[in-house]
């Protein structure tokens, strides 16, 4: 069992939230564990969906007895994108019993966020939840470095990192996903173009995309490729990162980046299981393990946190650009070398000119924490992701 950094106190003090991952990322035993007295009810097994499909009212006769028995645990409903239309008689459950607390988790948010569904008013919070990342896997007694070499090479899900066969694994999962999550749901007509997008779209991570190239190689029209990316945030595999636009001196693109949700996925998609130092797969798998970690910080402490990346016209980048709600404007750039020289500082210092008072901070491969003549901060991967998750960088 690893120690998740999930922050759910605030959300449960309300009315509970909503609990959104991919499968397989840990949600149901985390929960377990979290809240052994909760009442589960799993729609993935058949039973309990038809019952639920056919009789809602059987809910209410199941929370009665469960708030006599352990009054302060929360109901646990599973899967809830498989009946969204359970969420009216949750609404209603809400409102007649005051004690009830709900927590209703989903691999896929499309049809919670997309479908004319009960929301519940906002009377339930929404939380994220991911694979594993490096303060999980050091919270287990790991060491620093050995967390971040393991998720880089076969990413975080829990199953997976303890697995004798892990990349046997992480092929099963992509098959699983792509007859549960994809084709049982319909979200597409066509599986096989699905399919091929799929094997293209690997190519694109950590990369701008550009929907007419990738439509052109997976033999599908540019409108579908647009649709098949949004159907990878829709169901939590995937996230497209936006431009940093706010400059003026130089113009930026305007194209958003692409990152599958998990790297060990993204490893067996794009064939890169066999990462090496100095290669330019590990430099975009490195960058791939540190948008990882953002993502996870900024969704776990609910921060007003914005996270972009900058790139101009003239190819001037920023792998990272964090812009709080308020306070000062971080911008990080990943290099996965030992020995860094002027160059790999160019695309921080042109933000800088663009955006006064900015945070510069340089990730790499390097053995000590340090500060360029230009105040840039250099910082070893492993400290890095420590000082992260101990809130000392956002």
């Amino acid at each position: 069992m690893f120690k998740r950094l999930v922050n759910y106190d605030n959300q449960l003090k309300r009315k509970g939230f909503f609990l959104f991952g991919p499968r397989m990322t840990g949600k149901s035993t985390y929960l377990r564990h979290t809240f052994p007295g909760a009442l589960y009810l799993d729609l993935l097994k058949p039973a309990v969906f038809r019952e639920l499909a056919s009789a809602p009212e059987t809910l209410e006769q199941q929370l009665r007895l469960h708030l006599k028995s352990s009054p302060s645990s929360p109901v646990v409903i599973d899967e809830i994108q498989k009946l969204p239309e359970i969420l009216d008689e949750v609404h209603r459950l809400i409102e007649t019993y005051k004690s009830a607390r709900f927590i209703l988790t989903g691999s896929s948010a499309r049809k919670i966020m997309r479908g004319r569904v009960n929301l519940l008013g906002g009377r339930l919070g929404w939380q994220n939840f991911f694979p594993l990342v490096s303060a999980e896997l050091t919270g287990n007694g790991d060491t620093p470095d050995r967390s971040w070499h393991d998720i880089l090479q076969y990413g975080g899900l829990p199953s997976v990192l303890t697995s004798t066969a892990p990349w046997d694994d992480l092929k099963d999962y992509l098959g699983l996903y792509l007859q549960e999550e994809i084709q049982a749901e319909g979200l597409t007509r066509a599986i096989g173009n699905f399919s091929r997008f799929l094997d293209v779209a690997g190519t694109c991570n950590a990369e701008q995309v550009n929907f007419s190239k990738v439509g052109k190689d997976a033999q599908i029209s540019p409108r579908t490729v647009h649709d098949y990316f949004t159907i990878l945030e829709d169901t939590l595999i995937g996230t497209l990162v936006p431009p940093y636009l706010d400059t003026s001196k130089r113009k930026a693109v305007t194209t958003a980046k692409f990152f599958w949700f998990d790297l060990g996925v993204a490893n067996v998609l794009t064939g890169r299981t066999n990462l090496h130092q100095g290669t330019a797969e590990y430099g975009k798998a490195l960058e791939h393990l540190i948008f990882c970690e953002l993502r996870a910080y900024i969704a776990y402490h609910h921060a007003e946190i914005k996270l972009s990346y900058w790139r101009t016209q003239t190819q001037l980048e920023v792998d990272f650009v964090l812009t709080p709600s308020s306070g000062a404007t971080v911008a990080i750039e990943v290099k996965a070398s030992r020995a860094l020289v002027a160059k790999d500082f160019r695309g921080l210092n042109a933000f800088a000119e663009e955006v006064p008072g900015v945070r510069k901070i340089m990730v790499a491969l390097v053995t000590s924490q340090r500060e360029a003549s230009d105040g840039t901060e250099i910082w070893p991967v492993a400290d890095f992701l420590t000082m992260l998750w101990r809130g000392r960088i956002l």
